[in-house]
Order: structure tokens, then sequence, then C-alpha cells
């Protein structure tokens, strides 16, 4: 009886002693390709997809490690069939779990079978962290961001753009992920906003620019906006955290250059409902100092700053009726999400309006209160001058 009893223990320890002594599921490193980032593209000619990957490779040097990127490609009629095709080629596992990256070309974006391909597989699959970045390639193919750009200070194109998108300290474009840009998507009134990158010239390599916001309504292109309006964009989504304006109010002559250094700002917007309909009540606050001052000029007098408070609150709030105008006549495009709000505060009248939101939204009248404070130390409220 000891004997069958001990045989029992012995099976019982070799079943649980995978789950007990490390991972079951390991897989050797040399065995996969660490995917950095991809590019989706449209193909005229199969009417399929291009699947451009970004891949990082260690390299070592005496007692030093260091990353290199290596660009494969793979094509098929869908999502699934080039990344078939692109594993063939790498000849190991593809490991997707530290893509940083995902950019979409115009025209993948514009095929709504194909895109909707993609997307689906990034929702499905367990491998791509919902964190993943989301831009689009503006004018040019997605794959070129990966296949030309040679920046001097980052041999991994996906990291360098990874590390822009984590500093969150530009004005000029948003920050994306997939998780917020599905989301957007899939909302009966949203319309999704994406970053646009190209490629530019410098004395430091080729370089991915990013700039600007695409706006789609479902896959479909609707606007496009230019950094400042991006700026403006982030200002309204109270996405704001640091920005430079550099007004330049008419009527003071004397006040021309002189740059304002954005330190916080907060923004509220909330449908209001009157005797007339729908109010977009927009209210913004944001703390300032001065950035720069174009020659010598004493603007830190009393009567001074009231005037360079003032001309700026009017310029930002025309600024901000400037992009309303456009995303809601032009573009019919709430990418700030104020019928999520109408939904949320009055149900009822959300459900009689829904279907026609993006008619609804192109006529809503926007009620903007700023407010605008300019603080600094005594020793930042000197001009520089020089010496005689």
């Amino acid at each position: 009886m000891s004997i069958h009893r001990n045989q029992w223990i012995l099976a019982m320890l070799l079943i649980i002693a995978p789950f007990i002594s490390g991972c079951w599921d390991y897989t050797e490193i040399d065995d996969q390709i660490i995917i950095s980032g991809i590019a989706v593209d449209y193909d005229q000619e199969s009417k399929g997809i291009t699947l451009t990957a970004e891949i990082t490779l260690p390299t070592f040097s005496g007692k030093e490690s260091n990353f290199n990127s290596k660009i494969y490609q793979g094509k098929g009629q869908s999502m699934l069939d080039a990344i078939v095709d692109l594993a063939s080629k790498a000849g190991r596992h593809l490991l997707w779990s530290h893509a940083k990256v995902l950019i979409l070309s115009q025209e993948i974006m514009a095929q709504e079978n194909l895109f909707i391909g993609v997307m689906d597989w990034i929702k499905r699959t367990r491998e791509i962290r919902d964190t993943i970045w989301m831009l689009v390639a503006k004018e040019i193919f997605a794959g070129d961001i990966l296949l030309k750009s040679n920046p001097q200070t980052q041999k991994i194109i996906s990291a360098y753009l990874d590390g822009l998108f984590l500093a969150q300290k530009s004005e000029t474009f948003l920050s994306v992920p997939f998780s917020k840009f599905i989301d957007d998507l899939e909302s009966d009134s949203v319309c999704s906003a994406l970053p646009t990158i190209r490629l530019e010239d410098s004395s430091n390599g080729i370089l991915p620019l990013l700039e600007g916001t695409a706006l789609f309504y479902r896959n479909k292109e609707v606007g496009w906006l230019d950094g400042k309006q991006t700026r403006i964009l982030s200002l309204l989504m109270n996405h704001l955290k640091q920005a430079v304006f550099a007004p330049e109010p008419s009527g003071n002559q004397n006040l021309k250059g002189v740059s304002l250094k954005v330190d916080n700002c907060q923004t509220a917007i909330q449908p209001v409902l009157g005797p007339k309909g729908l109010v977009m009540k927009i209210r913004v606050k944001m703390d300032a100092q001065i950035g720069e001052i174009d020659g010598e000029q004493d603007v830190f007098k009393p009567d001074k700053i009231k005037k360079l408070i003032k001309a700026d609150q009017n310029m930002i709030k025309a600024q901000i009726k400037d992009l309303l105008r456009l995303l809601q006549r032009n573009y019919q495009c709430d990418v700030t999400g104020f019928g999520n709000k109408v939904a949320a505060k009055y149900p009822k009248l959300w459900k009689e309006i829904k279907n026609r939101w993006r008619n609804e939204y192109a006529a809503i009248p926007a009620d903007i209160r700023f407010k605008l404070t300019i603080f600094g130390s005594q020793d930042s409220m000197k001009e520089t001058k020089v010496g005689p």
C-alpha cells in the first residue's frame, strides 16, 4: 500500500512541478524577434496591405551591449496574411509586446474593410498592448517613416517617437494611445484625432517630424489641423501642460514681441440647456509668465501688464473661436467629446438628437470666458538692456 501511495505522490509532484518551478510557457529570447514599431500601407497593386516592421537587435561590444534596428516587410490581402508573410521572412517568432508605435497611411484608413481588419486584429490580439501610440503618415507612405528616418540621436525610430510621446512637452501634436483611439472610433458622437507625421531633412539627419492633427469621422478623414490649431485643441481638451504664445496685439505696438510661457492651464467644457437650446459653456484659467521680451521695453508696469493680459486674452479667445468655427461648421467634428457630456447630463435630449448629432453640433453657440494670470519673480520682471 505504501508503494502505491509513494508512486501516487511522485506522479502528483511531476504534474505540478512546472507550475511551481517557473514559467512553463517560457520561450528563449534568441528564438524571437522583438517588434519595436509597425507601419501599415495600402498596396495599390494587390489591393491589400504592406506591413513594415522595425525590429530591435541587441549588439555586443566587449562588456557593453547596445541596440540597433532592422526593417522587414510583409504583404497580404489582410493584416493576418501580411503578418504570416513577415514572419516567414524574419524566420523566427515575432514578439509584439514591445511595439511602441503604429503608423497608418492615409490610404489604408480610407479602405474601410482593410482598416477595420487592422484595428480588429490589434484589439483582439493579446500580444500588442493598448498603450501603443497611434499616428498617421501625412502625404507619404507610412513605411517610409521607418525606412528613411535617420535621427542621429537615436538608432531605433520607434524608441525615438515613443520618447517624444512620453515627454508630452510639445504643444503641436497629441499623444493618442490605441485605447483612446478605438474608444473614439466606436463612439456614437466623438470624432477621432491622430497626430500626423512626416519626414524632414535637417542637419541632424532625416527626422520624423510630429506636427498637426488628422481628424476622422469613422474611418473617413474630414480635416486636418496645423501645429498652432493643435495647441488650441489641446487647450480645449484640457491637455495643454506647457506652451508658448507669442502675441502681436494690434493697437499695442509697444507690446509686440512679448511672449508668454504657460505653466498651467485648466479648461472645463459643459453643456447648458437654455431657452434657445444647447450652449457650449467653456471656462479657461491660464497661469503664465513672461517668456521673452524682444527689445528693450518695460512691460512690467501695472498699466502695461493690464494691457498685455487683455491683449493676450483676446488673442487666445479669438483662436478658440476660430478653431470651434472650423470644427463645427467646416468639419462637423466633435473631437472634444462634447456629445458625451450632453448624453450624461441630458439623457432624454440626447436620445432625440444623437442620430443627427453632427448637424446639431455645428449650430451650438459657445459661451467662452478666459482668465489669464501673469506672474513671476522680481528678477524675472526686469527687462534685459544693452549696456552703454
